[in-house]
């Protein structure tokens, strides 16, 4: 699985050409020549201001969808931009740069990042090495679906029940899971469920998101101790 994620996808063989691309006129001109059939990801590396910089739920979620694990293009051109959904960053493979509130932020692999809604944010993976996972979590079903899995008190519960519940609202968590392979394995999982997309996805996409929070504040609860 992992070595499937490090091969590049069409896009990122797009995005990467041009990222390194002398963008000489004939240069740029030969360039859209090449990729004149692939008219979408064009546009986004000669005219970036066109990435969506707000996103709703239903840009992304389908009716009965609440977890969407997507990997993230290398090459992508950087843009800030915000959600209505809540979303965790994690590095598989290698390192990003996160912006978030006018801070950097350098993410080195096993680094988890969660994310609130409506934070504007934006990130750079350019180089070949990183894979990097979106997890995309609805804001308008998380209580019905995962608040008998959330625990009062831990730090995860309260960043989620934050953006319900109080006006102090926590923009984001960030910590380093030292590459834990419980951790590692269960997003490997979500991501080829996804993949799948029958009947039965959500229903373990769920599942398997509520024992990634359990084990991701395992995980925190060790390190502060």
């Amino acid at each position: 699985m992992i070595n499937k994620l490090i091969q590049f996808d069409l896009d990122e063989k797009l995005f990467r050409e041009y990222y390194y691309l002398e963008k000489t006129a004939k240069n740029i001109q030969d360039f859209k020549l090449k990729y004149q059939d692939d008219a979408y990801n064009l546009n986004i590396v000669l005219n970036p201001e066109i990435l969506q910089t707000h996103s709703l739920e239903e840009d992304y979620f389908e009716k009965n969808q609440d977890i969407i694990i997507l990997k993230h293009p290398r090459y992508i051109p950087f843009f800030i931009h915000d959600h209505d959904y809540f979303e965790i960053i994690y590095i598989l493979k290698g390192n990003a740069i996160q912006t978030i509130e006018d801070k950097v932020v350098e993410l080195q692999a096993g680094h988890l990042f969660l994310l609130a809604p409506q934070i504007k944010h934006g990130i750079k993976v350019f180089n070949d090495e990183t894979v990097l996972l979106n997890i995309l979590i609805r804001k308008s079903t998380f209580l019905d679906t995962f608040s008998d899995y959330m625990k009062e008190h831990d730090i995860t519960f309260d960043f989620f029940l934050s953006h319900y519940y109080t006006k102090d609202k926590i923009s984001y968590l960030h910590f380093h899971s030292q590459e834990d392979i419980q951790i590692q394995n269960i997003i490997l999982q979500m991501y080829q469920e996804n993949n799948i997309q029958d009947s039965y996805s959500n229903t373990v996409l769920c599942h398997l998101f509520s024992l990634l929070l359990a084990y991701i504040q395992r995980k925190i609860k060790k390190t502060l101790k």
